[in-house]
């Protein structure tokens, strides 16, 4: 179809030879903005922490694609009931995204609140992600191929592991797995029982970790490339107005390789779609449950990926995580700014960024690191007399460290020391 204006309340009708085949109505074209990632992006609205059974999002459409594992002789496992657009009613929103759900609730105020021309442009939200998956898992064979290193440890090596495995024996391991896992959620659900005032972190100490991960082979939906195939091809013909990706905490044990593979990740989604949108890129957030120590690791590869690619956007988030928890039950602070800054940078055409270092000057005693932007810490005596919350450090955008430090807030669950103008935490990063 030609591309239409934005608008709601369309019709189609579908004729061959003259004779009325298919009639549509209450048909939107708008901008439709996809969701990525893994688990805490999939994390549904029912079990997020601010939940209202009531909420529901008006000129909004929202999308779900089938989480198919693998498809076996044209058949698809799990498998799912035809899937379509749906209004955002409670009732529908309930199982989506919240991030999307939150983003998308930004998104539609702000425009109101602003009166511009935005508030007629319907919104589609489509989700796309599926919990404890690679970015390897998300990109087709030729983009791994594309850095050789990334091929040999993501590709090759999963499948030389395995390749004398029959179907059979594949079989008998899933099912050995989901007993072991069947288990351990009993095990969880009898804890909470017998000590209900306990934290997630005794519960892990006594418990030990989810089993994970499952076993390898062709059905598992954690083999490299498995669901480009399976779920991301089904939606890269539609013309996106952005990308939002939130994921890298299956990788953080690869974290070393995280930064080709998100590069790859970009390029192949990008070449995909047909309009080529911006990717806004969601750093992860602060977790200290991971012997590996590997998040900071992770986090820089997304600072320096959307430093080098101008249409790649970073939104930080070491604030948003919970120390005990890899899936932070709070998903509205994130989903606003996700929101805020999207709509400043799709919509309000801001040049919005995260900061940048300009410029490193050390001597004998001390470092200097200049940002091109100016930075923020909490002010002590905020709340008292209309007090703001940041005031400007010292030196505008300048921070000091003393002889020997080089990093700020490297570390896997850090407490934010600067911020930048929106309120949002500076990114940890080492020189």
């Amino acid at each position: 179809m030609n591309p239409e204006s934005a608008g709601r309340n369309y019709e189609l009708l579908i004729e061959e030879n003259g004779v009325k085949k298919t009639h549509l109505c209450d048909l939107a074209f708008g901008d439709v903005f996809l969701f990525g990632g893994q688990s805490n992006m999939e994390y549904p609205l029912k079990d997020e922490a601010n939940y209202d059974d009531s909420f529901s999002l008006k000129n909004i459409r929202i999308y779900t694609v089938p989480r198919v594992e693998y498809i076996q002789v044209n058949q698809k496992f799990p498998a799912f009931e035809n899937s379509g657009w749906k209004l955002a009613s409670s009732s529908a929103l309930s199982d989506f995204s919240a991030i999307a759900a939150y983003t998308g609730q930004i998104l539609n105020h702000l425009s109101e609140f602003n009166g511009s021309n935005e508030e007629e442009i319907p919104i589609g939200l489509v989700s796309c992600n599926k919990g404890g998956t690679s970015v390897s898992c998300w990109m087709d064979e030729n983009s791994l191929k594309k850095d050789p290193d990334l091929y040999s440890h993501f590709y090759k090596r999963y499948w030389d592991d395995i390749q004398d495995q029959s179907d059979q024996t594949e079989d008998l391991k899933r099912e050995e797995f989901a007993k072991i896992s069947r288990r351990y959620l009993e095990a969880c659900n009898q804890f909470k029982i017998h000590h209900p005032k306990a934290s997630r972190a005794e519960m892990k100490r006594e418990l030990g970790h989810t089993p994970w991960p499952g076993p390898k082979g062709k059905k598992d939906f954690g083999r490299p490339c498995g669901l480009f195939e399976t779920m991301f091809s089904n939606i890269s013909g539609l013309p996106f107005k952005a990308v939002i990706w939130y994921q890298g905490e299956e990788d953080t044990k690869d974290g070393e390789f995280y930064e080709s593979l998100l590069l790859q990740l970009i390029e192949c989604w990008r070449a995909s779609i047909i309009n080529r949108p911006d990717f806004y890129i969601v750093q992860l957030p602060g977790y200290n449950d991971d012997p590996a120590k590997k998040w900071p690791l992770v986090r820089e590869a997304q600072r320096k990926v959307c430093s080098k690619l101008s249409y790649c956007h970073l939104i930080t988030a070491i604030d948003a995580g919970s120390s005990d928890n890899i899936h932070p039950a709070d998903k509205l602070k994130l989903g606003k700014r996700i929101g805020q800054f999207i709509y400043r940078h799709e919509y309000c055409k801001e040049s919005v960024s995260h900061p940048e270092i300009i410029e490193v000057i050390q001597s004998d005693q001390k470092t200097l690191v200049r940002f091109d932007q100016p930075l923020f810490v909490k002010n002590p005596d905020a709340g008292q007399d209309s007090n703001p919350a940041l005031i400007p450090i010292d030196l505008q955008d300048t921070i000091v460290f003393n002889k020997g430090q080089t990093s700020s807030a490297y570390e896997n669950d850090p407490t934010p020391v600067y911020f930048y103008q929106d309120g949002s935490p500076l990114s940890p990063f080492t020189l």
